[in-house]
């Protein structure tokens, strides 16, 4: 009787997952093809209640655009924090003639360390994949007392699919 259960219960299961799991998918989906809809990326991501005093924080600059928009748009003061080295010398090499942004070779972390990154364009990561190459990260805090940096009015995070 307990085996009829139990293998009841594990049918059970596997059905609530996999309707569960299209549904959410499903869901995704809708959200994925309603931001490509409004062009999301130049519309929404853009768009903060910034001025040129403001001051903004890249976690991830990858190719540096996204630094590039939002000094176009609003002429802050952006630190934009690259850790790895090909993609860090791109931006400084389109980035660097502006005095209110400055690039950092490092990432953000809660302590001073280094770690092993994959290398995959804007899907590298510490977490997940091969680390192929050695990063350093310094304390957050240590970087906002060294550079006197009181608030942060925009911080824009790199999603990490881990």
């Amino acid at each position: 009787m307990r085996k009829i259960l139990r293998k009841i219960l594990d049918k059970y299961s596997m059905i609530i997952n996999r309707i569960s799991k299209k549904i959410y998918k499903s869901h995704k989906e809708k959200m994925a093809e309603s931001w490509f809809a409004i062009d999301g990326d130049k519309t929404l991501r853009l768009n903060y209640d910034l001025y040129p005093d403001s001051v903004v924080f890249d976690l991830g600059g990858y190719k540096g655009q996204w630094s590039s928009d939002i000094f176009s748009k609003y002429c802050c003061f952006i630190y934009c924090f690259e850790p790895v080295e090909s993609f860090a010398k791109n931006i400084e090499s389109r980035l660097s003639k502006n005095d209110k942004i400055k690039i950092y070779q490092y990432g953000l972390s809660d302590e001073n360390k280094r770690v092993k990154i994959s290398n995959e364009d804007n899907s590298s990561s510490i977490y997940r994949g091969k680390g192929v190459e050695e990063i350093c990260l310094v304390k957050a805090t240590d970087f906002m007392m060294q550079h006197n940096i009181k608030r942060i009015d925009l911080m824009k995070v790199t999603y990490l699919n881990i």
